[in-house]
């Protein structure tokens, strides 16, 4: 092939998409640096300017009917808020108040006459007043005060009942979720038959469960309740528009100010993450441009492959200089992607090398060649591959550079071939073909390379 052609091959060597990707993965380190670098400064420049807005809020002189004005907004709008939270997240508001989910546990006390009636309150003070709405509300992950709406005890030992029972308990469960009712319902079931504080005091009974019966109930004051509240909250409303309207701006600024506090802080927080988050992203796609435009400029031998496509020569072997640092994302991105050459271990390399050399000595029926060799060769490697060669009856000479070297020349002019090692990532293109141009103006035959 003549010099014009590797020229040509050179100009259209492949720059595709998936090369540049590996690139940006081999040089990690420089987009980690750089995502670091810009999400460092934007999360900088966020925070100050998070702290400007700060500080550039406008100081008003407020009378004391503005004060008073203000507090009893803020005041409106807390009310609005936790009603408006109530009514969202409560158990009971969000039942059906005509169709809710029941689960009936009765129970009955085995005890001693004069026993039962301490037994009874016992529970009803558990149920009522005591724990078990706090431990059901740990164990679901709602607020104690929404379990205690929805979990109730019939009370059977007052006057309206006491003639007829006094050692049945009787407990309700409630819930707009049948699913929900009935798992509710197990918790009650359990944290009942585990409560024995009444036992402490000395008292023997047996609480037997008797019968469990899931239902439909209908409750017309729970929908009273719920329409009073929506009431109430359409009042507080009004009260507050009222209020802002017979209020200056300048007031009516500072009114809304406190209740905009707590959206401004995590607003803000937001913003700074957003800056974090833009730096990163910033950082990222510099390197990656910094990366792939240096790639594509970059008029060095890339791989292995590329070595031997562009000049038509074969790769006779490769030899690894371990000057890399020894971190497991360079050994995991050199298993992936880089030659099957590089993942031989360094004897099996050597013995490629060796058979490769000696096939092709054997078969042009040659027994002396010519190594060029930058100063980057390890020495202890040639004298190794000389003394294996010199087994197999072949001689090599090594020399300098061709384009540097006139011995070397002369050498591979009088033995007629010669090996030429290239440096991957460091020899350019230009470089080699000068190497070829003067092999073919002398008429020396190049056997292949030898990649470093």
């Amino acid at each position: 092939m003549d010099n014009l052609n590797y020229n040509e091959k050179v100009n259209l060597r492949e720059m595709n998409l998936g090369a540049m990707l590996i690139e940006v993965m081999r040089k990690w380190r420089i987009v980690l640096v750089c995502m670091i670098f810009m999400g460092l400064l934007f999360l900088i420049a966020g925070l100050l300017m998070s702290e400007t807005g700060k500080n550039q809020k406008v100081e008003y002189e407020l009378t004391d009917d503005d004060k008073r004005n203000i507090e009893k907004f803020r005041e409106l709008n807390r009310d609005i808020e936790t009603l408006r939270e109530y009514m969202n997240e409560s158990i009971n508001m969000r039942m059906n108040p005509y169709n809710e989910n029941a689960v009936t546990l009765e129970y009955l006390i085995m005890a001693e006459p004069e026993d039962v009636k301490s037994v009874y309150f016992s529970y009803m003070n558990y149920v009522e007043y005591g724990d078990i709405a706090k431990e059901i509300a740990s164990e679901l992950g709602v607020k104690e005060s929404y379990v205690s709406e929805v979990l109730s005890m019939i009370d059977l030992q007052n006057d309206k009942y006491e003639d007829k029972v006094n050692n049945v308990i009787i407990i309700q469960v409630l819930h707009y979720d049948r699913e929900a009712c009935e798992k509710m319902a197990d918790i009650v079931q359990e944290k009942i038959s585990n409560h024995n504080d009444i036992k402490k005091i000395g008292l023997e009974y047996e609480l037997k469960l008797v019968s469990r019966e899931s239902s439909y109930v209908s409750n017309a004051e729970l929908q009273k309740r719920r329409d009073e509240i929506n009431k109430n909250i359409k009042d507080k409303e009004i009260d507050m528009k009222d209020l802002l309207a017979n209020i200056s701006p300048a007031v009516r600024a500072e009114t809304i100010e406190e209740d905009e506090e707590k959206e401004e802080e995590v607003s803000s927080k937001r913003n700074v993450l957003f800056y974090a988050i833009f730096g990163l992203i910033l950082g990222f796609m510099i390197a990656v441009i910094y990366i792939d435009v240096k790639y594509i400029l970059n008029n060095k031998v890339k791989s292995i492959k590329e070595l031997s496509d562009i000049y038509n020569k074969k790769v006779l072997g490769i030899i690894v200089q371990n000057n890399r640092r020894n971190i497991f994302i360079d050994r995991w991105l050199d298993k992936i992607f880089l030659d099957e050459m590089y993942q031989l271990n360094e004897e099996d390399r050597q013995g490629l090398l060796v058979n490769n050399i000696v096939l092709t000595c054997r078969k042009k029926g040659i027994s002396k060649i010519v190594l060029s060799i930058n100063n980057n060769f390890p020495s202890e490697y040639l004298n190794e591959l000389k003394q294996k060669l010199k087994s197999y009856h072949i001689e090599i000479s090594e020399g300098g550079s061709l384009l540097y070297n006139i011995d070397t020349i002369n050498k591979a002019n009088d033995i007629g071939t010669v090996i030429l090692s290239e440096e991957i990532r460091q020899d350019s293109y230009e470089k080699i073909v000068k190497e070829l141009q003067i092999c073919d103006e002398y008429g020396i035959e190049v056997l292949g390379f030898l990649a470093l």
